[in-house]
Parts: structure tokens; C-alpha cells; sequence
């Protein structure tokens, strides 16, 4: 059913080419307004057929606060967003960031299924295997223990809700094949000179490691969030309906506890 694999740079980030069947991206135009979508906004189909290959990563979540809760979220420019840290920016480098790395059931991993390619919108992305290789033990040792927080993503607060600011550590877990990566280089800073400087460097592995791919109508990108980190380059919207237009699916392999959950929708702020 699927085309055949093609790996990126590491396992950890997959690049699936032309997978998405042609019949159901065929004359597709992109929306450009959230009051009043195009009438393919929300094809049953498509969804369903992106749903169904992302299964294998895990359980379909959401977020209540962000994009109301949808489990196939869209992803496209937006008039009036074109300069703001968020995924419907265009002229702005998106910064590379784990996704919703504030909150404490993010997910595993991202799906980026591509409905409408744009040759100029290319995706960024870097791995913690090659980042670990830039730095020193220090460094490490300060991003595991040293004192960093961020912020909500804007996305979570398109409502007027209230920002927060959340302890994290940029590098966790129990050893080099087991560490887990959280970052976010727009939000995060140091609360210490040491975490600073920690943290400054980190920003520079992430730079020196960054690869970029090109998705085309089609394609699904895949990205382990525990060890990957992404952005994208910035773009001219047109805003004429063949605007780059993804189709993003989190999933979760293991599924936070029932009290932060509403079904598949997570309730719980951070």
C-alpha cells in the first residue's frame, strides 16, 4: 500500500515520499481564512488515510487549548500571522523547537503530511545524536541539572489566556541512548549565567546540526519529538489557495492519565 521508505539523515527523522495517494490531493486548495475554510479544509478521507498511517506510532492526541482540540490539524499561512513564532508563520524563520516542549505529556511523535507542496517552505530539523557530539560533558551535565525555563507556545494562547513560565530540562533521562532532548529556541532561557551558557550552546549545536528537506504534495515527514527538534524556513504566502498546506497528526505511546484526558484531547495546561 505504502511507497517504499526513505530515510533522512537519521532513523530518528523519516521522510515517507509520495505516500499520500493522488486521488485524494488532486485540485486541493488551500484555505486561507479560519472562518471560512475552503470547502476541502476538512476531507473525511484525507484525514482518514493520515490517520490510519500514523497509527503505527502510537495513539492519535490533541491539545484543548490549541487549534480546538482537532486531532488532524491544519497547518498553512495565515494573514496576519506571517511574522509569529507559530506554524500558520510564513516570512519568519520558524524556530527549531520541540513540539509543545512546555508541557509535560508532549508527544512522541509529529506527522507532517503534506497536502500542498511549496518548494521554498523547507523543513528543519536536527537530531539529539548528532547534537550530543558537539558538546562538552560540562554543557551536558548543566542542560540535565541546570536551572532552564519556558514559556507556552503562542499557539496555546490565541485566547487571551495567561502565559506561564515551566522548570525544564533541556537534556533528561539515564544515559546516552536513552537521553531525550527539549528545546525550544525561541522560549527557553537560563536562569543562571552556567544554564545560560549551557543553554547558548546547545542553540549552537542545534544550528551546526540543522538539515533541511523539501516536502512535496504527497510526502509524510516523520520526527521522534523525544529526539528531534524542528523549524522551517520562511516563505512568501500568497494566499491564493496554493499556499504550502500540511496536515499534522501527534501521537503518544503511552497515553497520559485519565484526569488530564477528554477523550483524546488533552485538558491538562502544562
Amino acid at each position: 500500500m505504502y511507497k517504499q521508505l526513505t530515510m533522512a539523515a537519521s532513523v530518528d527523522v523519516a521522510v515517507i515520499r509520495g505516500v499520500i495517494p493522488e486521488e485524494l490531493t488532486n485540485g486541493i486548495v488551500t484555505p486561507n481564512n479560519t472562518k471560512k475554510p475552503s470547502p476541502n479544509a476538512l476531507q473525511p478521507k484525507l484525514n482518514e488515510f493520515i490517520l490510519e498511517y500514523a497509527s503505527k506510532y502510537g495513539k492519535p492526541i490533541a491539545f484543548a487549548r490549541e487549534k480546538n482540540g482537532a486531532i488532524v490539524q491544519d497547518i498553512y499561512p495565515m494573514p496576519g500571522d506571517e511574522k509569529i513564532q507559530i506554524s500558520s508563520s510564513s516570512n519568519v524563520v520558524l524556530q527549531m523547537h520541540t513540539e509543545t516542549a512546555f508541557h509535560r505529556y508532549k508527544p512522541d511523535w509529529v506527522i507532517l503530511a503534506c497536502v500542498k507542496g511549496d518548494k521554498k517552505a523547507e523543513t528543519l530539523y536536527a537530531t539529539l545524536d548528532e547534537i550530543l557530539k558537539e558538546l562538552d560533558e560540562k554543557t551536558i551535565w548543566e542542560l540535565r541539572h541546570g536551572e532552564v525555563i519556558t514559556t507556552v507556545d503562542p499557539s496555546f494562547l490565541r485566547s487571551g489566556e495567561k502565559n506561564r513560565e515551566i522548570v525544564v530540562s533541556p537534556i533528561s533521562g539515564f544515559g546516552a541512548n536513552k537521553w531525550c532532548l527539549t528545546y525550544d529556541a525561541d522560549l527557553m532561557r537560563g536562569l543562571t549565567d552556567h544554564s545560560s551558557a549551557a543553554l547558548k550552546k546547545l542553540g549552537a549545536a542545534v544550528a551546526k546540526c540543522t538539515r533541511s528537506v523539501t516536502l512535496n504534495t504527497g510526502d509524510i515527514l516523520v520526527i521522534n519529538n523525544r529526539v528531534a527538534v524542528h523549524g522551517r524556513k520562511p516563505f512568501k504566502a500568497r494566499y491564493d489557495g496554493t499556499d504550502r498546506w500540511v496536515k499534522r497528526v501527534l501521537l503518544r505511546e503511552e497515553m497520559p492519565p485519565r484526569s488530564a484526558m477528554k477523550g483524546s484531547v488533552i485538558v491538562s495546561e502544562a
